[in-house]
């Protein structure tokens, strides 16, 4: 009866850690792919409101909010961010409002008409894997997983 238990109880444990590791590193891929985008985002926005320091810090400070998060704050932390003042959202705003003071003075010019189509192609994009994340830090294993190991121990 103990072997059998020995070898229940090893193969739970293996089976547990190779679930955790995958899911630590769905979570390192997610958060690399979003910082990348968010790293080349920050690089269009520079560009886009080189014309206007004033916005151009209003819309870097989104970015940087957004690191702050991805760096150190928690998921529950990151939620009610979004809901109070989203930082993806307040940045596309300021890009469509810069946009549209641009089109209206005739400043329009084709270079910053492409980054504005970049900027609000790759907005909703990081908003779609910020989604992908979280959902992945929300991924765990029942409760009644970790009473059955406990149970063996």
């Amino acid at each position: 009866f103990a072997p059998t238990v020995g070898i229940l109880y090893g193969t739970f444990v293996a089976l547990t850690l190779e679930i955790l590791y995958e899911r630590l590193g769905a979570l390192q891929n997610d958060g690399t792919a979003e910082a990348a985008l968010l790293a080349n985002t920050a690089q269009n926005v520079l560009n886009f409101f080189r014309d206007n320091d004033n916005e151009a810090r209003k819309a870097c400070q989104c970015i940087a909010d957004q690191v702050r998060i991805l760096s150190k704050e928690s998921r529950g932390a990151e939620m009610i961010s979004m809901i109070s003042e989203d930082p993806y959202s307040t940045l596309l705003q300021l890009v469509s409002k810069h946009e549209k003071r641009l089109e209206k003075v005739g400043k329009l010019s084709p270079a910053k008409s492409a980054l504005f189509q970049a900027l609000c192609s790759d907005v909703p994009k990081l908003m779609a894997m910020r989604s992908k994340r979280l959902s992945d830090e929300a991924a765990k294993l029942p409760p009644t997983h970790y009473l059955v190991l406990t149970l063996l121990t």
